[in-house]
């Protein structure tokens, strides 16, 4: 168990628990040199985590194929897992930006995304379960009652 778990645990246990820093420092411990270890070692750890999140971020991107006679847009939909570019489906729509999480997506996803054309679109998410990503998609049409999403494809993630 890492140093600031153990410390964490204990602080749990005994709020009053001073952090491993000001025990390496204080009276009777092993000094700034253990201080500045258990300082670098708490960075490490942080940097490798952040490290890890990026190289494992989920993002949607979209490739305009074709607008026919009608312009109607077909999109390619993409997931970006880490450096792999997964198509999910062409789809007719454009993608709606919203800063707000939709509630159609579960707290679980990693990703999510949707298109909208004249008055129906599609709604994708992704999650991770084990070491697979699984992304899920849907139609919508304003008038009619969404379906439920449907396993599109399981992407194994790379290391």
């Amino acid at each position: 168990m890492g140093a600031a778990r153990k410390w964490r645990r204990e602080k749990e246990l005994n709020p009053k628990t001073p952090s491993p820093v000001k025990q390496a420092v204080g009276p009777g411990g092993p000094g700034i040199h253990a201080a500045v270890r258990i300082l670098a070692s708490s960075l490490l750890v942080a940097l490798t985590t952040l490290t890890l999140a990026q190289a494992t971020a989920v993002t949607p991107k979209f490739e305009l194929v074709t607008t026919d006679q009608e312009d109607m847009p077909r999109t390619k939909v993409y997931f970006v897992l880490g450096e792999r570019k997964v198509l999910a489906r062409t789809v007719t729509g454009h993608e709606t930006k919203s800063d707000v999480v939709p509630d159609w997506a579960p707290k679980s996803s990693v990703a999510y995304t949707s298109l909208w054309w004249a008055g129906q679109g599609d709604q994708f998410y992704v999650v991770k379960k084990g070491t697979a990503y699984r992304i899920f998609h849907r139609s919508i049409d304003e008038e009619s009652k969404p379906g439920k999403f449907r396993l599109v494809k399981s992407v194994k993630s790379a290391g």
